[in-house]
C-alpha cells in the first residue's frame, strides 16, 4: 500500500473499521501471543475477510506495531498528563505508578502482557516494535527521573543521582506489578487479612523511604 492509500484508510470513514481492527487484534494477541496469531485470526475476531485487514495492514507485525503506538504510547501520554496535574513531585510520582499500574490490570495483567510479547523474532526487530518500546522506555524515564530531580530540588526527596532512583523506581514498580496482576500471587493471598490496597500503600512506603520521604 502507497502511502497515499494508507492516509486514505487512517482518516474519515475508515477510521472506525481500522480501529476495530486494531482492537480485535489486541484481544487476539493477548489470547494467543503474537507468534501464534495469524492474520485470519484476527479477521475472524474483528468480523471481517482476511483480504479486508491487507486493505488496512500489511501484516500482523503492522498490525502490532501500531497497536504499541495506540494502546502503549499514547496511553502513557495520557498517563503522564494526568500525574503532571498533582501539586508535589511526590504525588506526581505516585499517580504514574499508579496509571500505569491500572493500564496493566486493565489490558489483562503483566504476565499476559508478557505472553502477548513473546513475538517471532522477526517481529522483535522490526524497526515499528523496536521504535515503539525504545519510545516508551524513555518516557518512562524522562518523566520518573524528572519528578525525582523536582522533589530533589525542593526538599522533597533526599539528594541522590535521580538516573540511578529512577532506573530503580522503574524496576521496583515492573517487579510489583509482574507479582501483584499474577494468578500465583493471587492464589498465595487469597483468604490474607491484608488487602491489595494495604500492600500497595506498603509498595509506595518502601519506594519513598528509599528516596527520603518520612
Amino acid at each position: 500500500m502507497d502511502c497515499s492509500s494508507f492516509e486514505k484508510y487512517r482518516h474519515g470513514k475508515h477510521e472506525g473499521r481500522r480501529n476495530h481492527i486494531l482492537d480485535a487484534a489486541f484481544a487476539v494477541f493477548i489470547e494467543n501471543g503474537i507468534t501464534n496469531t495469524k492474520m485470519e485470526d484476527i479477521a475472524r475476531a474483528a468480523g471481517y475477510g482476511k483480504s479486508t485487514l491487507y486493505d488496512y495492514f500489511g501484516s500482523k507485525d503492522e498490525i502490532f506495531s501500531e497497536l504499541l503506538r495506540v494502546k502503549f504510547t499514547e496511553r502513557y501520554r495520557l498517563i503522564a498528563a494526568s500525574a503532571g496535574k498533582e501539586n508535589s513531585p511526590t504525588e506526581k510520582l505516585r499517580a504514574f505508578i499508579l496509571g500505569e499500574l491500572g493500564m496493566i490490570v486493565e489490558y489483562g495483567g503483566k504476565e499476559r502482557l508478557e505472553g502477548m510479547l513473546m513475538a517471532s523474532p522477526e517481529t522483535v526487530l522490526s524497526e515499528g516494535f523496536c521504535q515503539a518500546i525504545h519510545d516508551i522506555i524513555l518516557f518512562k524515564f524522562h518523566h520518573i527521573s524528572a519528578y525525582i530531580k523536582d522533589g530533589i530540588a525542593d526538599g522533597s526527596f533526599e539528594r541522590t543521582d535521580p538516573y540511578i532512583a529512577a532506573s530503580l523506581v522503574i524496576g521496583a514498580s515492573m517487579s510489583y506489578f509482574g507479582t501483584v496482576t499474577s494468578p500465583e500471587y493471587k492464589a498465595v493471598t487469597a483468604g490474607s487479612v491484608t488487602t491489595d490496597e494495604d500492600r500497595l500503600q506498603s509498595f509506595f512506603t518502601l519506594i519513598f523511604r528509599a528516596l527520603g520521604v518520612g
